[in-house]
């Protein structure tokens, strides 16, 4: 699944990077881009709020889990006196579900899953600015229409930034969310070939005792 993800956001990545796509600087009307710009920062801040919510979640559930099987064990003690040590699945031959959670444990804190949710955030945050920016924008051009009733000009050049400003946090996003699934899914392979090998080692020492 990860594996999977991952191809999906180097597909995304690739879509929207300035260096093989050049997103169309239209002028749509005002009132539609305030729409689909607070449409965009809406479900980016669904987006942000799931992605933290199951990282921590996950976290959270993998820790507690490993903490609860260490507290079902006597733990070693320290030769220097100095209480109890942690129990090392692999030098005592535990069962495999030890290293197993104990791995994905250690794996789980050094996930990349900070800067994901930071581009996402920061994507929002930028897109917020052109909305108040574009706002503030549409109240002045209404004003002037009010008293002069020339034609509005070419706006194409002004939505070019804007444009710029919204490829590049998505290209950043979807990088930032590449990675993550790409740490995701070496950490269940890495896991799932070590839980492998301390199986195969407990059994053997087993069949020894």
């Amino acid at each position: 699944m990860w594996r999977v993800l991952e191809e999906v956001h180097q597909m995304q990545q690739k879509i929207t990077s300035p260096t093989d796509a050049k997103l169309p600087a239209m002028s749509p009307p005002s009132e539609s881009r305030g729409h689909a710009l607070m449409n965009l920062i809406t479900e980016l801040g669904v987006f942000y709020s799931s992605l933290a919510g199951w990282v921590d979640g996950y976290k959270n559930y993998v820790s507690g889990l490993h903490s609860w099987l260490q507290n079902c064990v006597v733990q070693p003690r320290d030769p220097s006196g100095g209480g109890n040590l942690t129990l090392s699945p692999r030098q005592h031959l535990a069962p495999p579900l030890f290293v197993l959670l104990g791995d994905l444990s250690a794996g789980m804190s050094s996930l990349p899953s900070e800067e994901s949710c930071d581009s996402i955030k920061n994507l929002a945050a930028d897109l917020k600015k052109m909305y108040r920016r574009q706002a503030a924008e549409q109240k002045k051009a209404a004003k002037k229409r009010s008293s002069d009733t020339g034609a509005e000009g070419d706006k194409s050049s002004e939505t070019e930034p804007e444009m710029a400003t919204l490829q590049g946090g998505l290209t950043a996003m979807f990088d930032r969310l590449s990675k993550l699934s790409g740490a995701m899914a070496s950490l269940a392979e890495n896991v799932k070939r070590e839980a492998e090998i301390a199986r195969e080692a407990y059994a053997i020492g087993r069949r020894t005792e």
